[in-house]
């Protein structure tokens, strides 16, 4: 689908639009539109995984997967923010390489018409070119704000929306972050505590957590031999160390791994806790369209 770059200007530049359309075995309701995550995520990638709703509901609804402008195959604003595994310990967003970013990006792209707003008509004309009347909107996390901002602008085709993990219009990212990783620091606490395997195992995870903290302020230092048989040398900063880990708390399967992470490293070794950051970094880089996450969160 070809849609004006900025819908102000619309003689001016235009981007491609992918999507994929799944029909209906026996369609008995409106399409189902996935939202993707992020901001920055593919939904054709994310959808590709599955999931329980798909698998549920596929039967009767249509459901359509739009990349929206500025990730995966729409006109991606993407760049690479880590040189190699030891830049990743010292930014979380390495500013030299956020402006290169920028820069670069703004020679083929208006920065400023890849919001919320402006992905919310992309959705709205591919409904219209689809020939929808009425449409159901699913999402999770920022796909909950994507789905949030299409009822304000275009309500009267939405026959109905489920949201999962809402974030709400009025968040501004990142500052609900520390609150948020508190929460989930606190319930992987009560939950270590309530298994007698992991309790057995890390009966002191909660101090060992604030002990890594406090080590953090002056830098975690790291030195081992990656996959890549290349030297990873430096200090975890204590920003990389606590986003990181709100960023492994983030899913089931890296807040599994938490605490053994931690132990090990407050016993000394650090290349466990080396490796999970190096992990959750390149994984930021590979699953979002960098470019479009500051679009969004900077507008």
């Amino acid at each position: 689908m070809i849609v004006p770059e900025n819908r102000a200007r619309p003689r001016e530049r235009e981007i491609e639009l992918h999507y994929v359309v799944v029909s209906a075995k026996n369609r008995t309701g409106p399409p189902i539109f996935l939202l993707a995550g992020g901001p920055g995520q593919s939904a054709i990638v994310a959808a590709s995984h599955g999931s329980p709703i798909f698998d549920t509901l596929r039967g009767g609804h249509d459901f359509v997967v739009l990349d929206q402008r500025g990730t995966g195959r729409s006109h991606p604003l993407d760049c690479h923010l880590y040189t190699d595994d030891a830049s990743t310990l010292g930014e979380v967003f390495p500013l030299a390489a956020v402006r290169s970013c920028r820069d670069e990006l703004a020679q083929s792209s208006d920065l400023n018409a890849y919001g919320s707003a402006a992905a919310a008509d992309d959705i709205n004309d591919l409904r219209h070119a689809l020939g929808y009347d009425k449409i159901l909107l699913y999402g999770g996390s920022y796909g909950t704000t994507e789905a949030l901002v299409y009822i304000r602008r275009h309500g009267n085709t939405v026959a109905g929306a489920l949201l999962e993990g809402v974030a709400p219009t009025f968040f501004r990212l990142p500052l609900p972050f520390p609150q948020g990783a508190q929460h989930a620091l606190l319930d992987l606490t009560k939950a270590c505590d309530n298994d007698s395997a992991c309790h057995a195992a890390f009966p002191s995870f909660a101090s060992e957590f604030q002990g890594m903290v406090n080590r953090s302020r002056a830098g975690i230092p790291v030195d081992y031999v990656n996959a890549s048989h290349e030297r990873v040398q430096g200090r975890i900063t204590h920003a990389v160390f606590a986003d990181r880990m709100r960023q492994a708390m983030y899913s089931q399967d890296t807040a599994a791994v938490v605490p053994f992470v931690i132990h090990q490293a407050y016993q000394g070794d650090t290349t466990p806790l080396g490796k999970l950051v190096v992990l959750l970094s390149r994984s930021i880089n590979g699953s979002l369209a960098i470019g479009e996450n500051f679009s969004v969160d900077c507008a």
